[in-house]
């Protein structure tokens, strides 16, 4: 199974049977490349925020404890 990542997860999605057909690179790109991402930012109202004044952090990010 060659070629690259994008064709090769086309190819194990249709041997998955997730999908019908798997295209090329070259006829996926083309279809992406065409594509316009479309962005919404959220209003203020949508917007949730939180504050620690602890100094701990959520995540340990592989620092040392």
């Amino acid at each position: 199974m060659g070629g690259l990542p994008l064709e090769r997860i086309a190819r194990a999605l249709k041997l998955l049977r997730l999908i019908p057909r798997a295209d090329d690179y070259i006829t996926a790109w083309r279809r992406v490349s065409k594509m316009i991402p479309e962005v919404r930012l959220p209003s203020a109202k949508e917007i949730e925020m939180a504050a620690d004044g602890t100094g701990l952090k959520t995540g340990s990010a592989g620092e040392y404890r």
